[in-house]
């Protein structure tokens, strides 16, 4: 889809402190339209057309474009960062989701702006926010809930362990979508989790946390890629389980976890650890497994041409 999305993770810094041209100037983004706003927790979504003059939005948590010179850029610190493509408009974008964007279905907002033909062609991709095991809330929180949405929904989405109540809220979305309409095979999940990695986390922190930044656009000088290649490249798997894609065993083309820690989530390096793993088991005159080409073809789509 030719869509690209960087996390920032704790290392970085509070990406508050850091000035938007900085934040380009380190993403390599120069060229790029840096789009944000002033997040307030509420379901307003903006649409921007051609015409990017103007590149902050008051109380906005949700930014969508098809133009491709925008990056867009969130910030969140165990809040759900929903990320939207639709096939046909070629519209992008995501949508900042704490547990009240939730709760006003922020998701949908956005969906609705995008006005697709048929939901079909709707992807969604969730970004790392907090996991349900770290998130307990109070019974009137999951009342809140339970009286508003379907049955279905809120029991598949909150766990309940010696009384006390903890929301899924990724979960909760993936859900919420589906009885939506969109299609099962066109939502990604992930077990990241802000709270128990290196990430800000509110949660953990309090009021010493920064802000991870997320920045979503379209890239020109890259191959085609798959909306979950960042996922499926730098983090190793993207099937849920957390696992890498590649087959186990010996000389298997996947990262190893010191090649993890050296891409530290940065795709295009992770991508060109592959292709060197590819090219020396190439020349070794050893056959690629189907699973292992799969994973190669990846990480070229990740290598500029």
């Amino acid at each position: 889809f030719n869509i690209k999305i960087l996390f920032t993770k704790k290392n970085y810094g509070n990406v508050l402190e850091k000035s938007r041209e900085e934040i380009k100037k380190d993403f390599s983004l120069q060229n790029k339209i840096m789009v944000s706003s002033h997040q307030t927790h509420s379901d307003n979504v903006v649409l921007i057309g051609d015409n990017a003059d103007k590149t902050y939005f008051e109380n906005t948590d949700g930014i969508l474009t098809s133009n491709k010179n925008v990056a867009i850029f969130t910030k969140y610190a165990d809040c759900l960062a929903i990320f939207i493509y639709d096939e046909e408009s070629k519209i992008f974008g995501v949508v900042h989701s704490g547990w009240k964007g939730t709760y006003q279905e922020i998701v949908k907002r956005a969906i609705e702006k995008i006005n697709p033909k048929n939901l079909s062609t709707i992807n969604i991709l969730f970004g790392i926010g907090i996991s349900c095991e770290n998130y307990k809330v109070g019974v009137e929180f999951y009342e809140e809930f339970r009286n508003k949405f379907p049955k279905e929904i809120v029991e598949k989405a909150f766990s309940i362990k010696d009384d006390d109540f903890y929301f899924n809220n990724q979960l909760f979305n993936y859900y919420l979508l589906k009885d939506y309409g969109i299609k099962e095979d066109k939502i990604f999940l992930n077990n990241r989790c802000t709270f128990k990695e290196n990430f800000h986390s509110f949660r953990r922190d309090k009021e010493l946390s920064g802000r991870n930044g997320a920045i979503m656009f379209m890239t020109k000088k890259f191959l085609a890629v798959s909306f979950l290649s960042l996922m499926l490249v730098a983090c190793g798997g993207g099937n849920g389980s957390g696992t890498a894609t590649g087959s186990s065993g010996s000389g298997t083309l996947e990262l190893s976890q010191r090649d993890k820690e050296l891409a530290n989530g940065n795709p295009n390096i992770a991508a060109e650890i592959l292709v060197q793993k590819a090219i020396l088991q190439e020349a070794k005159n050893e056959k690629l497994t189907e699973q292992e080409q799969y994973n190669l073809d990846l990480a070229k789509q990740e290598v500029e041409v």
